[in-house]
């Protein structure tokens, strides 16, 4: 298991006697454990067997199946033990443990975490270039993507990857022993679970009021003075490689209203607006504007060099 990901156990309790009986299923933290590690969440298989007190009740002769989520919160190589209990009201405590080896992971992450190299964006002779730092994995990723002909695929970063092959590629970058794959969607999607991964997605540095009041192309620009320059580079570093992809449109029919709409999204988390869906709905509508005026003014200015 890598960062964030969730392995999923399903436990079988019936009920061999006369009458109905209740647990509750619970986490526990012994002395000087890492509760930052991991997460666990139970979830009934059938909701209406929910009583009060997120009890779950076991009516005679009938089973309930109880599904246990074990979710890594933590990054690095290292055994996970999780443990848990079932306490039976007016009966035995039942105890068992969720059991994983957890693996370095390159997604979810803060990127000035990662190994990062340093590129170089803008005209060297007409003195515009400008250095950033990035993450070595988005490099690789990038590379692999030019080189297998990823921006003459029709709906490269729309068209969903192999879902078999996915995981695959996902723990291959996270060792470092990524060399190939089959499916190039692979790559394109694992650029997008990047971004959409991060511990703080990069146009949450905007204000809400700034963000909301994007309409124009100056307006975007002038949203980007409130990120910091990491951030602003690796969101540079999205419209450029957005910007590669509109420059081969006519093969992969992607234009950067659609680069914008795949992407943008990826880059703003609506769920961190609560109690409102309606503005949540609207950051990620101004998200993809945003991104759509930086993609749009970026090709712009390469096709006045």
């Amino acid at each position: 298991m890598d960062l964030n990901a969730t392995r999923r156990q399903t436990l079988v309790i019936h009920n061999d006697g006369k009458h109905k009986f209740f647990f509750k299923p619970e986490e526990i933290l012994f002395p000087g454990s890492d509760e930052l590690a991991h997460a666990l969440s139970f979830v009934p298989e059938d909701p209406a067997m929910l009583a009060e007190g997120n009890h779950i009740v076991v009516r005679k002769k009938q089973s309930v199946r109880l599904h246990v989520d074990l979710t890594v919160l933590k990054n690095g190589s290292f055994d996970l033990v999780a443990p848990f209990a079932l306490r039976f009201a007016s009966g035995p405590l039942l105890l068992a443990t969720g059991m994983a080896t957890v693996l370095p992971s390159v997604f979810g992450v803060d990127p000035m975490e990662l190994e990062l190299v340093h590129v170089c964006r803008g005209n060297a002779t007409k003195g515009t270039a400008t250095t950033s730092l990035v993450p070595r994995v988005l490099v690789l990723m990038k590379t692999y993507l030019y080189d297998q002909g990823g921006l003459d695929v029709e709906g490269i970063f729309r068209i969903a990857a192999d879902e078999r092959e996915m995981p695959q590629v996902r723990t291959a970058l996270n060792r470092g022993e990524f060399v190939s794959c089959t499916d190039i969607n692979c790559i394109s999607t694992l650029i997008k679970v990047f971004f959409r991964h991060l511990p703080q997605p990069l146009l949450t540095e905007i204000p809400t009021e700034i963000l909301l009041n994007v309409v124009k192309e100056k307006d975007s620009h002038a949203a980007m003075n409130h990120m910091s320059k990491t951030t602003k580079d690796l969101l540079m570093w999205i419209v450029e490689l957005m910007c590669d992809v509109v420059a081969h449109s006519s093969a992969n029919k992607m234009s950067p209203h659609s680069c914008a709409i795949v992407m943008g999204p990826n880059l703003f988390a609506a769920t961190n607006i609560t109690g409102n869906p309606m503005q949540a709905l609207m950051m990620s509508q101004k998200a993809v504007l945003l991104l759509k005026h930086l993609i749009q003014g970026e090709v712009a200015h390469r096709e006045n060099l």
